[in-house]
């Protein structure tokens, strides 16, 4: 598979989720953690690969072909006015749905399977925002070209 499944999502979140004011990457999100500061415009999501697994080789013989399990992360942000983030956190409920929504059972071509929601969790609560994760993943196969 020659795909970017990170753009994949990160455009279908701009297509899909009206809400969020922006899409980033890991870079973005770096930077941020780096200064310890929140995104100035929310909710903003940040789309990051989270990995892959090789499974088991599928033929003994002829060409390599072996089944992957990628995983994505979409971290969405929501900032309110309160210190503690409770605001946040209830404004953030309607975004995690359409986002949901938006990605599960969506595949970006034929290449991958549709993807699964594989674990979701509220990571952060504090400093006036609201930190949200959402694990998904897909399947496809690696064909070796030799």
């Amino acid at each position: 598979m020659n795909r970017d499944l990170v753009e994949d999502v990160s455009g279908r979140l701009e297509a899909q989720v009206a809400a969020l004011m922006s899409v980033q990457d890991a870079l973005a999100l770096s930077e941020l953690v780096e200064r310890g500061t929140l995104p100035n415009v929310t909710p903003a999501g940040f789309v990051l690969p989270d990995g892959l697994d090789g499974g088991r080789r599928s033929n003994a013989t002829g060409p390599h072909k072996q089944p992957i399990t990628e995983q994505v992360k979409v971290v969405l942000v929501m900032r309110a006015a309160d210190r503690a983030g409770g605001q946040a956190r209830g404004a953030l409920q309607p975004l995690i749905l359409a986002t949901r929504e938006a990605l599960v059972g969506w595949t970006p071509d034929g290449e991958v399977e549709p993807f699964e929601l594989a674990h979701e969790h509220l990571s952060g609560l504090g400093k006036g925002a609201a930190i949200y994760e959402l694990d998904l993943r897909t399947r496809w196969i690696y064909r070796a070209a030799t």
